[in-house]
């Protein structure tokens, strides 16, 4: 999953990895409670958006 701690020197390798992932239909983003066991430090924005969908959905 992307969240784990990737880091890119430009934006545009990062949006490539991204894209690859979902191409191979990878898990792009980590749970909200994987973030909290894993201590995740580079968390994708979009990812974020969607955990708090998530939880708003679960509220």
């Amino acid at each position: 999953m992307l969240d784990e701690d990737y880091t890119f020197a430009r934006e545009a390798d990062e949006a490539f990895f991204v894209d690859t992932f979902k191409l191979l239909e990878l898990p792009v983003c980590l749970s909200a409670a994987e973030v909290t066991q894993m201590g995740a430090r580079h968390l994708l924005p979009a990812c974020e958006q969607e955990r708090a969908r998530t939880a708003a959905v679960k509220s």
